[in-house]
């Protein structure tokens, strides 16, 4: 599954990274998620993407 985030201001963070793993293997069946985004990634959801 893929999902793109469009952000003005801010960063996608380690709670939008869960919500999206959450969503796509639950509801949609996927083995992997992807997150596109034009902004920025924090350093806690590198580290939960990592994982």
């Amino acid at each position: 599954m893929i999902q793109c985030k469009h952000r003005r201001n801010g960063a996608q963070g380690s709670p939008d990274l869960q919500v999206i793993n959450g969503t796509a293997r639950q509801v949609h069946g996927a083995d992997v998620a992807v997150i596109v985004t034009n902004g920025r990634v924090t350093g806690p959801a590198v580290t939960f993407a990592r994982q």
